[in-house]
């Protein structure tokens, strides 16, 4: 198996709103050639920090897989099932929670 030749642009604005549409279903939001890039992707799905497509905070979950080329994001949309946990993520963002 080869190495795909050119990654992909990956268009958040659309990817959020498929996860919103579908809530609470995993869904694929992208495959990164490195494990820590993927890893900062989910991080800002997550809080939503310079992502505000994700906003607010804690309405998305997501994970990293890794896969033969690097690390796959997938996530899901969760609402406002938790709001002290979206607090919590929103005080972290912005460094409140040192």
């Amino acid at each position: 198996m080869s190495r795909p030749k050119k990654r992909r642009q990956i268009r958040h604005a659309e990817v959020a709103a498929r996860l919103r549409n579908q809530a609470g279903v995993w869904s694929e939001v992208g495959e990164y050639p490195g494990v820590k890039g993927a890893e900062e992707v989910a991080r800002r799905i997550q809080t939503a920090h310079q992502m505000p497509m994700y906003e607010p905070a804690g309405a998305y979950e997501a994970e990293v897989e890794l896969t033969e080329f690097g690390a796959r994001v997938t996530a899901r949309y969760v609402g406002h099932l938790n709001t002290a946990s979206a607090d919590a993520l929103a005080g972290l963002v912005s460094g409140g929670g040192q």
